[in-house]
């Protein structure tokens, strides 16, 4: 799952599933492997996606993508909440 702003499409040579366009536009910067994202996706199901590497982190051109990997069916919708959960965070 390729999560970023609008305007920055997923690297050269990946293949992401699916492409979520996030907003505010700087969101995603704060993300990091290990990371995680959680949402209540349209049917009322608590999902979480976690970041992996694979997007622009830590390079010089980081335009604020991120691949994230999700495991189970997710339904979002423009608007849907994402909360960012910090790697090894307590519950």
């Amino acid at each position: 799952l390729w999560l970023a702003p609008p305007d920055v499409p997923p690297p050269h040579g990946s293949g992401p599933a699916a492409i979520l366009p996030v907003e505010p536009t700087g969101w995603t910067h704060h993300l990091s492997p290990g990371d995680r994202i959680r949402l209540t996706d349209l049917r009322g199901k608590v999902r979480e996606w976690t970041i992996v590497p694979g997007g622009h982190e830590g390079d010089d051109t980081d335009r604020g993508g991120r691949v994230a990997e999700c495991w189970k069916t997710t339904y979002v919708e423009s608007g849907t909440g994402l909360a960012h959960v910090k790697e090894g965070a307590l519950p």
